[in-house]
């Protein structure tokens, strides 16, 4: 048995194009909250079964008593027959539970650092994450993208780590597909321009809270067109920050990232894989995080996405971008130049499984 635990939403993505190429049984277990069911909604949006426990916790307490509630439950669950392989993107419960049971660990991590102030970027001060540096030395393997240096893994401590060359959203955007029209099924007006934003993420990496994407909306908000806002956690918060304006829409539903960005013609985002798919797929996209990661700095290196700091910056950057004329296949070719560097499959995956010591043993059987 391969034992998934999938408790980030990009996972689900990533891990749906694999998944189908295991052998054997196949358990995936995932986490959920009142406020944070968007992984849960994407495993039930694409059918993949799973089994929930936990959730997310608020506070660092709330967080940490999750933590171990989902490793006294992963005790039970594995009591009577153990997974064969644990693969998994950062979970630490997982990580280390697999370990404490000698269930070999694939581990795929593309965020082993803190991020980088954008007023003073100094790679040489980036440090692990708590996450990595809780999870990664415990791994038999990780897998990481081409952008992430190897020297960032072993700072956290881990060992084996092994490099794929592209970058996570060319697995699963596909530019040839025509999706249904969220802006119809949601009843935005189909006549103007529509900018998706993506609200600023709450990762374990996020030091600072910013307010730039509110801030932004309502001076994206003078403009005639949609603003088609896509909440992170509670859309009920954000209907009440917004309410009374007419052009802005909090988007309830949950779409595949190729209808969303398909109908739409700039993204402002707040988080991190939503700025690389839209930046793959060809949309003007400009970053309002308070941090840098690797793939932001590549993405700013190659002149692939803004990074903005000010609501007028948000403004300036959204009215000349849809006054541009570089049509979204164009920026999708020039994306693609930096998004792939070899193979776009899992091939470096099954190679590994078969030469990596404990891990390639096992898969071998199963």
């Amino acid at each position: 048995m391969i034992w998934l635990d999938i408790i980030d939403p990009k996972y689900v993505l990533f891990f749906k194009e694999l998944i189908p190429l295991l052998p054997g049984e196949i358990l995936i277990t995932t986490r959920s909250s009142p406020n944070y069911q968007e992984t849960r909604t994407l495993l039930d949006l694409y059918g993949l079964p799973y089994v929930c426990f936990g959730g997310r916790g608020e506070s660092l307490e709330e967080k940490y008593h999750e933590r171990l509630k989902r490793s006294q439950w992963f005790l039970t669950l594995f009591k009577d027959q153990r997974p064969d392989l644990l693969v998994v993107g950062a979970s630490v419960e997982a990580v280390q539970s697999a370990f404490a049971l000698q269930i070999p660990i694939a581990y795929f991590l593309d965020t082993p650092s803190l991020g980088l102030d954008p007023k003073e970027p100094n790679l040489a001060s980036l440090q692990p994450t708590k996450l990595a540096k809780l999870s990664a030395p415990l791994a038999d393997v990780i897998f990481a993208p081409f952008v992430v240096p190897k020297s960032a893994y072993q700072q956290a401590g881990a060992h084996n780590v092994l490099t794929y060359p592209f970058i996570d959203p060319v697995l699963w955007i596909n530019t040839k597909e025509s999706p249904p029209d969220f802006r119809q099924i949601c009843g935005l007006k189909t006549t103007r321009p529509t900018i998706l934003v993506r609200e600023e993420e709450q990762a374990h990496y996020v030091r600072v809270r910013s307010n730039l994407i509110d801030e932004s909306v309502r001076a994206l908000s003078t403009l005639d067109v949609n603003i088609a806002l896509i909440a992170r956690y509670d859309p009920v918060a954000l209907q009440q920050a917004f309410q009374g304006l007419e052009n802005v829409y909090v988007l309830e539903q949950k779409f595949s990232a190729l209808s969303l960005y398909y109908y739409s013609d700039v993204m402002v985002g707040g988080g991190g894989t939503m700025n690389l798919e839209s930046c793959y797929f060809g949309l003007p996209t400009i970053s309002t995080r308070s941090l840098w990661l690797y793939h932001d700095l590549y993405l700013l290196e190659h002149d692939l996405m803004s990074h903005a700091s000010t609501p007028l910056e948000v403004l300036d950057f959204v009215q000349k971008s849809l006054a541009q004329k570089e049509s979204r296949a164009q920026r999708h070719q020039r994306a693609r130049k930096f998004f792939i560097k070899g193979k776009t499959n899992f091939d470096f995956f099954f190679e590994a499984m078969g030469n990596v010591g404990g891990v390639g043993a096992v898969f071998g059987h199963i």
